[in-house]
C-alpha cells in the first residue's frame, strides 16, 4: 500500500528534443534509470534509438549520459535494455545484421540481415 510523494520530472537531454519520445521504454536499479527514446534527432529516419541514462545521487536526478551505438544507426540500437544492481547495462539491436557469433565477433561482415546483437556496457565505458 504505501503513498508515492512527486519527486522530479525528467526530460530529453540535447538542443532539439522534438519528437524524441523520451520514456517509451524504461529500466532501473537503486541509482540508475536508463529510459528510451523512439528517434535521436526531428524528422530522423533513423531507427536508432539512443537510450539516456539518468543517475540519482542523493535524490537529485541529472542526466549522466546518452547510449549511442558505435555502428549503424538502423540497427534498432536501443529497441531493448536491462540495467543490473552493479550498473553494467544491456543494450538490444535487433536488427544488427553481423555474421559474427558468439562474443567479439566481425561485426563487419554485415551479410546475414537481421540476426541481432546485445552491447555489454560497463560502468566507466559509459
Amino acid at each position: 500500500q504505501g503513498s508515492w510523494a512527486y519527486q522530479r520530472e525528467l526530460y530529453p537531454s540535447g538542443i532539439d528534443v522534438s519528437f524524441r519520445r523520451l520514456g517509451i521504454k524504461m529500466a532501473n536499479n537503486a541509482t540508475h534509470l536508463v529510459v528510451g527514446k523512439l528517434f535521436p534527432f526531428f524528422n530522423s529516419s533513423s531507427r536508432g534509438r539512443t537510450p539516456e541514462v539518468f543517475a540519482n545521487e542523493l535524490g537529485t536526478w541529472t542526466s549522466s549520459t546518452i547510449l549511442e551505438a558505435e555502428s549503424d544507426n538502423t540497427d534498432g540500437f536501443g529497441g531493448s535494455f536491462a540495467i543490473s544492481s552493479d550498473n553494467v547495462i544491456v543494450v538490444g539491436a535487433q536488427r544488427e545484421d553481423s555474421r559474427a557469433q558468439g562474443v567479439n565477433g566481425n561485426e563487419l561482415d554485415n551479410s546475414t540481415p537481421e540476426s541481432g546483437a546485445a552491447y555489454v556496457l560497463m560502468p566507466g565505458s559509459l
